[in-house]
């Protein structure tokens, strides 16, 4: 069971009117948790300071991507993913 988080943003900061004062930012990579450690994937393997996700009851291990399609590619490789069905050709 992979937790894929995808695109993380840091969070903005606000007066308090509610005015953004900073807006968000978008980390790099492709962010993805798993309850276990998953083999080849040690490269990948960060240690965030503060995770936005964790699974409760089980240790959190975390990873991070170059991009979508290279997480998909490994998770595929791993067994984790199914590939996506093909549309069905229309007539």
């Amino acid at each position: 069971m992979l937790d894929i988080i995808g695109t993380v943003h840091t969070p903005g900061t606000y007066d308090a009117e509610g005015a953004e004062l900073t807006p968000p930012v978008a980390l790099a990579g492709w962010h993805v948790n798993s309850p276990f450690p998953v083999d080849g994937w040690a490269v990948h393997q960060v240690e965030p300071a503060s995770p936005c996700r964790v699974f409760g009851g089980h240790p959190t291990f975390f990873y991070v991507f170059e991009s979508e399609e290279a997480f998909k590619a490994l998770a595929l490789e791993a067994g984790l993913i199914q590939p996506e069905p093909e549309p069905e050709a229309v007539e």
